[in-house]
């Protein structure tokens, strides 16, 4: 990601795809994307954002390491902002962390959030992720007991959960988080490993067939040709199942 071009190059590639639905990014890289859809037009070139899903995240002002990493002030776009551009969809992500205050400013912060977005008529996808603290830093609890219960404390903020998504981590014993809400769930990939490759593997694992695996640009862009099917096919189940 420290090398800007080669990072928006595999944004691109990955929504030549027709099995992608669209991107969620900030801002910046969505403007930016914007940028070059409109190169592209003027150079009678295909759009690469036709059809696709722009969704906005709020960021976070919590960086890793830092004193006030678990008080997460919003520092992303406003729903007028979102609107004036077309976006369709915003997300939010939210940490709730056991015995810190200050993860209750980012709770508060993210309810007012979700009841701007709800007035501007906009969906939302919110990631609530239980956390706690370790002596290597913090760390998600990835237990279908803590998923589950913070499901139960996401879904009830706000003014309304009619156009809210939630953002959840995968983890054995899925059942038991499905079973906590009835919001649909988009699942997020996880933590990064050694390699991007390794990464998309174990994201993808419980919904690839034996002998498939993904790469660093997206499974379908990456995947050697005969790979492909099964790997988009992996990548649309874990986004419509």
């Amino acid at each position: 990601m420290a090398d800007r071009a080669d990072f928006l190059g595999r944004i691109l590639r990955v929504l030549e795809c027709e099995r992608v639905d669209g991107v969620m990014a900030t801002m910046d890289v969505l403007e930016e994307l914007l940028i070059v859809a409109g190169l592209r037009a003027a150079a009678g070139q295909p759009d690469p954002l036709a059809g696709k899903l722009l969704i906005a995240s709020l960021n976070r002002g919590g960086l890793a390491g830092v004193a006030w990493e678990m008080d997460d002030p919003m520092t992303g776009p406003s729903p007028e902002a979102l609107r004036s551009l077309e976006a369709r969809w915003r997300e939010d992500p939210a940490a709730a962390v056991r015995q810190r205050p200050a993860s209750l400013h980012t709770l508060e912060a993210t309810a007012e959030a979700m009841r701007e977005t709800e007035r501007a008529g906009l969906p939302m996808f919110l990631e609530p992720l239980p956390i706690e603290r370790t002596d290597a830093g913090f760390r998600v609890v990835q237990s279908p007991e803590a998923l589950a219960k913070i499901v139960g404390v996401a879904s009830a903020l706000g003014e309304s959960s009619r156009r809210l998504w939630l953002k959840l981590p995968y983890c054995e014993g899925y059942e038991t988080v499905a079973k906590a809400t009835t919001l649909p769930i988009l699942l997020l990939g996880g933590e990064s490993a050694e390699t991007s490759a390794r990464s998309s593997r174990s994201w993808a694992a419980p919904w690839l067939p034996a002998q498939t695996s993904a790469g660093a640009g997206g499974p379908e862009c990456a995947l050697p040709r005969r790979r492909r099917s099964a790997g988009s096919e992996a990548v649309r189940r874990v986004v419509h199942t």
